[in-house]
């Protein structure tokens, strides 16, 4: 039987690597503060590890064999300038670990740091006195202490490691790698020495220490004593970076860098008499590194996606409580959704479907749009909103876009409304990417014509228009249409929603999503069958028209309605992101921002900028490099008459030249709401670094 291992700071760089090197040996439980970080098959555990009441009673129900201590406040700067949060880092925490650990007879690894000693000597000794420089060092020190002496059992790992971390916690390592390969200076301390372990081999010590039963203080450290400019030229070499991208520095050169030792290197003759087994010498470790970077990288630095949803331990519950207590198809769930969507949106009525194309398709049903009857719509869309004007037997015409804003332009509209004016039924604007279309213009359009308004708002939930209105308020047309596919504002798994001021148009919607049956106050046309003297019949319905089965059920709605209550986190988060882009993005030649005269106004469901891509530096190819980085972009869209089906329909994209030029050169980047600042940072260098 596998013993149980609990890493605290198991959102760390080295609890993570602990996790990933030890997920076959152990049954394992990352313990973690604030930030959780997940591997698939490794339990997690928020712990308060500074209540040593509420402590000792989560480790007896988790009853952990080891605790490895891999928690603390290691930025030396950050300890300085606050000494409470150092001390409750790095002290309290280890401390109270020990106490439960003598009491619960759990075998613990308290990993320390080679920073506690002030330089003076080379290749310090387990005995030699602690003299530490600054607070980070003397809250490790004082630790050291505190663990002995509350557990004599415990093993004290002082150590100094490379390997592969996170977006938000780099090694020394990851430092020197992502800078080099991205061409930029960096400024390596040619005096500082240190002996580095590569994690793997750190982790395979601790374990040989954990196997043997070892107690006491342990220098766990590479063979070779090295200052951090040789290694960083070492490290360069076995990757294949540039090296004259590394500057040699001095301690001095740094004025305002927080007291620290120029020597940390430690003798590890104690550790190799204990275990009876040699280490890596640096450059087998360095190989190893390059070795595992595929694996961890994959692993520590999660795939960043154009877009995603977000979901919480509140949408969790409200779909717990669904499948325990309520209805799972049809239910209150669904009416109290469309009543929040309706009234978040400021219309009179909503009506829930199973997609933004159903809902394009019930709403074109729904004002007879049919057969020899046009509804025009912009090539810069999905194909749904096209393709359901098909569905109902119309015919499409495409209008050209804005260069600014990438909507349907009116001029446009207006020349193939002067051409067909008799025959258009229906005009579709997109708020494309959250910018809302130019409604006021388009409203005079269509009414000159008495043509349909249908807004396709699938990117528009939060949008308002110039006037301060929101995007599905109909202020301006029949009916508007959203999505809730997991990349919009909100999610629902799948799922659409029709808005509407018109209550016999909120009729035939809630009859066509429903098979075409009666469920409202319609008489009914079979009374015989309806009524028994003069009484309703139960269990009676009638259905009098065709109808679809595009009914969203109380599970996907009840999530929906928790989401709701967080979209305006959710907009506020999209902006500032947009905004950043903006601000990082705005300086490079290569790169045209749009959309950005609409941050005010827009959903900002898509961030999209406009290359002007060539044979040699290709959309594809800068695309497969950024995946390359673990980075996920998109085009949006294909302009729906380039598609085969309406290419055979006589569509010629000669006729839309300003979609074709956008689409050329249009790549939308990563926008969604739990993107984080390293994250976006990332994005941000890796793209500036390929187009330069």
């Amino acid at each position: 039987m596998k013993k149980k291992v609990l890493i605290s700071g198991g959102s760390g760089l080295l609890g993570l690597n602990l996790a990933i090197t030890n997920q076959n040996k152990y049954d394992l439980v990352l313990s973690y503060h604030k930030r959780k970080f997940n591997i698939k098959g490794i339990k997690t555990k928020k712990l308060n590890l500074e209540n040593y009441n509420v402590l000792i009673k989560e480790l007896i129900k988790i009853s952990p064999n080891i605790i490895i201590n891999a928690a603390g406040l290691t930025n030396v700067e950050k300890c300085e300038s606050s000494e409470i949060k150092a001390v409750k880092a790095n002290v309290n925490i280890a401390k109270n670990l020990a106490k439960c650990c003598k009491i619960l007879k759990i075998q613990m690894v308290h990993i320390s740091t080679d920073h506690i000693f002030n330089g003076k000597k080379t290749l310090y000794k387990e005995t030699d006195k602690a003299n530490p420089l600054n607070l980070y060092a003397k809250t490790k020190a004082i630790a050291e202490k505190e663990v002995l002496k509350e557990y004599p059992q415990s093993i004290v790992v002082r150590t100094n490691f490379f390997g592969w971390g996170t977006d938000y916690r780099k090694s020394f390592s990851d430092f020197i790698i992502e800078n080099l390969e991205n061409k930029k200076n960096i400024y390596l301390f040619k005096d500082v020495y240190f002996t580095p372990i590569f994690t793997g081999s750190l982790i395979k010590t601790i374990n040989l220490l954990i196997l043997k039963k070892a107690k006491g203080v342990f220098n766990v450290s590479g063979n070779e004593r090295i200052s951090k400019l040789n290694f960083g030229l070492r490290l360069a070499k076995k990757f294949n970076l540039d090296t004259k991208f590394i500057k040699g520095i001095s301690l001095k050169d740094k004025k305002r860098l927080i007291l620290r030792p120029k020597e940390m290197s430690l003798s590890n003759k104690k550790l190799f008499k204990t275990i009876n087994c040699k280490l890596n010498n640096l450059d087998q470790d360095i190989i190893e590194l390059k070795k595992q970077r595929k694996k961890f990288v994959k692993i520590l630095k999660p795939f960043i996606p154009y877009g995603k949803h977000y979901i919480d331990s509140d949408d969790i519950k409200s779909v717990n409580n669904i499948l325990e207590y309520g209805w799972l198809t049809q239910g209150p769930k669904v009416i109290e959704f469309e009543k929040k969507v309706a009234k978040y949106v400021g219309a009179k009525f909503a009506v829930s479907t199973t997609s933004c194309t159903a809902g394009l398709h019930l709403a074109y049903k729904a004002v007879n749009l049919k057969k020899n009857e046009y509804l025009i719509t912009t090539p810069i869309t999905f194909v749904s909103t096209a393709n359901a004007a098909l569905f109902n037997g119309a015919k499409v015409i495409f209008a050209d876009v804005n260069k600014d804003s990438i909507n349907i332009s009116v001029k446009e509209l207006k020349k193939i409304v002067n051409k067909k004016n008799n025959k258009i039924k229906v005009i579709t604007p997109v708020h494309f990417g959250g910018v809302p279309c130019e409604m006021k213009e388009i409203k005079k359009i269509a009414d000159k014509i008495n043509a349909t308004i249908i807004e396709d708002a699938a990117h528009a939930l939060g949008s308002k228009y110039k006037n301060g209105k929101r995007v599905g308020s109909c202020i301006y047309s029949s009916m508007t249409v959203f999505s809730f596919h997991p990349v919009k504002a909100i999610a629902t798994g799948e799922g659409g929603m029709i808005t509407t001021n018109d209550e016999n148009l909120y009729k035939i919607l809630l009859r066509l999503r429903s098979h075409g049956i009666n469920k409202l106050d319609d008489n009914f046309k079979n009374n015989k069958n309806a009524f028994t003297n003069n009484k309703f019949n139960p269990w009676y319905y009638e259905m009098q028209s065709i109808g679809f089965h595009y009914r969203l059920n109380d599970i996907q709605c009840a999530l929906g309605i928790s989401q709701l209550n967080k979209l305006n986190n959710f907009l506020k988060k999209r902006k500032n992101i947009a905004k950043y882009y903006d601000t990082k993005l705005k300086n490079n030649k290569k790169i045209k921002i749009i959309q950005n005269k609409f941050r005010e106004i827009s959903s900002h469901h898509l961030y999209i900028i406009r290359i002007k891509f060539t044979k040699n530096n290709s959309r594809e190819k800068l695309m497969n490099k950024l995946l390359e980085y673990g980075i996920g972009t998109q085009v949006h869209y294909i302009p729906v008459p380039m598609h085969p089906y309406y290419s055979n329909l006589g569509f010629d994209m000669s006729n839309y030249p300003n979609s074709m030029d956008y689409y050329s050169e249009a790549l939308s980047l990563p926008i969604y709401y739990d993107l984080s600042r390293e994250q976006q940072d990332k994005v941000i260098n890796c793209l500036k670094n390929i187009l330069n």
